[in-house]
C-alpha cells in the first residue's frame, strides 16, 4: 500500500448513498457490477506488479471480485428487461437467462463467460473463491491454480465487455 495512514488524518472523503437515488434497479446492478470488476482488475494488476501478494489466498479473492462482478452484471440485463432478478448465484442458469433477453452478436462478450459460467463441483464459483473449506467445512478436494496472467487478461476484457454492453442493454429494454 502506498498511503500512509499518518498522512490521512484531518481528511474526510465521504460518499453517499443518496447520489444515486435517481438510479434504476438494473443500473445500481451495474454500477456495483463495475465496481467489483474494476477492483479485480487492480488487485490483479497489483499482484502482476509484485505491489501486492501473489498468494494462492489473494488470487482466489480477485477471482471472488470477478466471479461476482460477473453474476452482478448478468442480473443487471435481467433486471432491465423487466425481470424479476432471481436470487441464485449459479453463473450458468443466469448467463442462459441473460443470453435468452440479449441474444445476437451485439451482446457477445469478448471473453471466455461460457468458460466462466460452467459450474464445477470441484471448484463453485460462489463458494471456492469466499471460503477456505466447503460447505461441509472440509478442505476443497483436489488442487488448483490460477495463471495470474490470463485471470487479468479475461477481468480486463470483461471490464470492456461491461462497459461496451451496458448501453446496448439499457437501450434494447427501455423499462
Amino acid at each position: 500500500m502506498t498511503v500512509e495512514i499518518d498522512s490521512l488524518k484531518g481528511l474526510s472523503m465521504p460518499r453517499f448513498s443518496w447520489d444515486y437515488e435517481d438510479c434504476s434497479e438494473a443500473e445500481h446492478w451495474f454500477l456495483t457490477a463495475c465496481a467489483y470488476q474494476e477492483c479485480a482488475c487492480h488487485v490483479l494488476s497489483e499482484m502482476i506488479e509484485k505491489r501486492l501478494s501473489s498468494s494462492f489466498h489473494h488470487a482466489k479473492v480477485a477471482a471472488y471480485l470477478f466471479l461476482h462482478a460477473v453474476e452482478l452484471f448478468l442480473k443487471g440485463g435481467i433486471a432491465n428487461a423487466g425481470k424479476t432478478v432471481p436470487s441464485i448465484h449459479p453463473l450458468d442458469k443466469l448467463y442462459g437467462q441473460f443470453r435468452k433477453l440479449y441474444s445476437g452478436k451485439a451482446f457477445e462478450f469478448t471473453g471466455s463467460i461460457d468458460d466462466i459460467a460452467q459450474p464445477s463441483s470441484k471448484t463453485p464459483h460462489n463458494e471456492f473463491p469466499r471460503y477456505p473449506t466447503n460447505h461441509s467445512g472440509q478442505p476443497w478436494e483436489g488442487n488448483c491454480h490460477f495463471d495470474l496472467v490470463k485471470w487479468f487478461d479475461e477481468a480486463s476484457r470483461f471490464l470492456e465487455d461491461i462497459k461496451r454492453l451496458e448501453p446496448l442493454i439499457k437501450h434494447k429494454y427501455r423499462v
